[in-house]
């Protein structure tokens, strides 16, 4: 029988109408491709998220949630001072704070029931 490694799971979710995908990385995997001190990556041109499951806490993916959001709005390439940029984040959590957490718990409980089915297949 052959053991085979699980590397990454995944999750989408929609982040202001565009489709998004969370992939959950194994610490090896994810040192691959990312900075030993990072928990959590957003590539915003892809629409993908990478969290290093042995660091994987709410406040990380709200965090990278947050990035997200701020790409959708067109806010990360418009170029703002630091004053409009605030505006901006104040916005943000007024309007989407709320959302971002909700998404943030919905993919934390989908990782945990992927883990799950992952662990008993």
């Amino acid at each position: 029988m052959k053991v085979i490694e699980l590397k990454a799971l995944a999750y989408r979710c929609d982040v202001l109408g565009h489709p998004w995908t969370v992939w959950f990385y194994t610490k090896k995997a994810f040192k691959k491709k990312y900075d030993n001190e990072t928990y959590g990556v957003a590539e915003l041109d892809d629409r993908e998220i990478f969290l290093r499951v042995d660091r994987l806490g709410r406040e990380t993916l709200i965090h990278e949630l947050v990035h997200a959001h701020v790409w959708e709005m067109g806010a990360a390439v418009a170029g703002l001072d630091a004053d409009q940029m605030e505006e901006v984040a104040c916005e943000l959590i007024a309007k989407y704070g709320e959302r971002i957490f909700k998404i943030a718990d919905e993919v934390l409980l989908a990782y945990k029931i992927l883990r799950a089915r992952a662990d008993s297949s």
